[in-house]
């Protein structure tokens, strides 16, 4: 596996978790408590989920911007040279 791929995987690793990070960013945000037997309530910090959602965004930007550079230098030929000079 060569460094080009191994920044591709945790590129789109990274940007999958900030996705998720941003779908759950409401209940990532609830703090539970329980009120008696088998019955449960959460109070939501609209702050907390603005924050959720930014961290996620900044991930998923962050792991895209990854996953770009690795695509461009494949493309560019910098795997296809690296795969020619170690089978020789």
């Amino acid at each position: 596996m060569t460094k080009t791929m191994i920044i591709l995987t945790v590129g789109v690793l990274a940007a999958l978790l900030g996705v998720a990070v941003q779908f759950k960013a409401d209940s990532l945000a609830t703090r539970w408590q329980s009120l008696g037997s088998s019955t449960w309530s959460g109070t939501t910090n609209p702050a907390a989920v603005r924050g959720y959602e930014l961290v996620g965004l900044y991930l998923m930007a962050f792991g895209l911007a990854l996953a770009v550079l690795a695509v461009q230098k494949w493309l560019s030929g910098g795997v296809a040279a690296q795969n020619v000079r170690s089978a020789a």
